[in-house]
């Protein structure tokens, strides 16, 4: 059998979901083709020297709609002409072998609304073999979180407007939630449109809720797949983690890790910090910050003032690879997940469950279903200050944490989201692939 991999994005995870990939379908495969933008090298998530080298070609396209944002139509017909070339000439160089055609992010082809009505009607002869890929958001809840935090924005900055913000601040909440509702209901739509028009045949997605409601609307078969991390940990300690292991003695070690913002729940911790007791908790916030989301008095903190405690562990800049990253979960002891408005997965939890680490997380969707389900962690009622200190404060007691490792939960949530139910997964996708 041939195994195409198509990867459009490259951003994120999505370099170790592309290794992943390889290694899952390379037990079924006489050779992969990896079909890539030109900037792209999939082999740098391999290990070296590593047989798979051997089985890999790897095959480039200008991805021109993708820098457009697939707004163009023409710019994305261009790449589908690429991509039939290419898969062209596999298929005539591979003559009699079976094909299995995985795009690796079908979320890359839904980006620009406008151009979903073309698609839905031109899918089949853009591409016309059967594929299977991987819908990493079943559900978009788009553009709303991302206005709101621009009218955040706007009343942080603009203080000195004396209307009445709370009646200003309500229409247009009520605006963007109407408007929101629409082209949410309009995008959907269209993408399942698109999805059940086209020939794809298996769809995977991370967020098991969704499996049935995808199905009724595409008509298409719908598999979970496993939410599987990278574990490696760098031999080297980071300045970080020499940081933790100095400055803990004693006290539990709370981990905001990556992205800080508004969305991963960033405010309501350094409002913790800021205003309440943390005796007995060290903090570790490490990762790219974009301190403008915050209120002027947490820009102030955050510029000044975190410096100042003695048990805080402060890092504005992006951590250096997946392997330190790693390194940093490893020396916490709870892993701060209060995301807002986050629909889906997270790779967090992954790691967390890989180390043994119980997570906090905020209420609904699909993060807090996982953490009641499974126990490693704690859900958080209510997004208080308050509310989250207490959460803490039950998270860092050692018989709580210990009573999680003896009843296996994190062993139970690691064999769901294994690597051998990932191969699985894919067994079972090649297995009903029609080519």
């Amino acid at each position: 059998m041939i195994a195409i991999l198509i990867v459009v994005s490259w951003k994120g995870h999505h370099p170790l979901w592309c290794s992943q990939y390889i290694r899952a379908c390379a037990p079924f495969s006489r050779r992969i083709y990896v079909i890539c933008p030109d900037e792209v090298n999939p082999l740098n998530g391999l290990e070296k020297p590593d047989a798979l080298f051997e089985k890999i070609s790897v095959l480039h396209f200008s991805n021109n709609s993708s820098k457009t944002g697939f707004k163009n139509f023409g710019d994305l017909k261009s790449d589908f002409r690429e991509l039939r070339t290419l898969v062209t000439s596999i298929e005539e160089s591979n003559p009699g072998e079976k094909l299995f055609i995985f795009h690796t992010s079908l979320d890359c082809l839904f980006i620009g609304v406008s151009t979903l009505p073309l698609l839905a009607l031109n899918i089949r002869r853009l591409f016309p073999w059967p594929f299977s890929g991987m819908l990493m958001s079943p559900d978009r809840r788009w553009p709303l979180q991302g206005a709101r935090r621009l009218i955040e924005r706007f009343f942080n900055r603009n203080q000195e407007i004396t209307a009445p913000v709370g009646f200003l601040k309500s229409i247009m909440d009520g605006a963007l939630q109407l408007t929101g509702n629409l082209l949410r209901a309009c995008y959907l739509w269209q993408r399942n449109l698109v999805l059940k028009r086209s020939r794809c045949e298996q769809i995977l997605v991370l967020d098991e809720r969704y499996q049935q409601w995808l199905s009724r609307k595409t008509g298409k078969r719908i598999l979970e797949f496993p939410d599987t991390t990278f574990t490696g940990v760098s031999e080297t300690p980071s300045p970080i983690v020499q940081m933790i292991a100095e400055k803990k003695q004693g006290q539990v070690v709370v981990g905001l890790l990556g992205e800080m913002s508004r969305r991963k729940g960033t405010d309501l911790l350094l409002d913790v910090i800021q205003k309440h007791d943390t005796k007995g908790l060290l903090f570790v916030i490490a990762g790219t910050c974009d301190s403008t989301a915050f209120s002027p008095d947490q820009r102030a903190f955050l510029e000044e003032g975190i410096y100042k405690k003695d048990n805080v562990i402060y890092s504005p800049e992006t951590v250096p690879s997946e392997e330190d990253f790693n390194a940093i979960i490893e020396s916490c002891d709870i892993i701060y997940c209060v995301y807002r408005d986050h629909l889906h997965s997270s790779g967090i939890i992954s790691k967390a469950v890989a180390f043994r680490k119980p997570v906090l997380v905020s209420e609904g969707q699909l993060m807090a279903k996982r953490v009641r389900d499974y126990g490693i962690g704690v859900v958080l009622p209510e997004q208080t200050p308050t509310a989250c200190l207490k959460a803490l404060q039950q998270l860092s007691a050692t018989d709580y944490r210990e009573g999680i490792l003896r009843a296996g939960k994190f062993e139970r949530y690691s064999k769901d989201h294994s690597f051998e139910r990932y191969q699985q997964i894919m067994s079972t996708l090649i297995k009903g692939s029609s080519i």
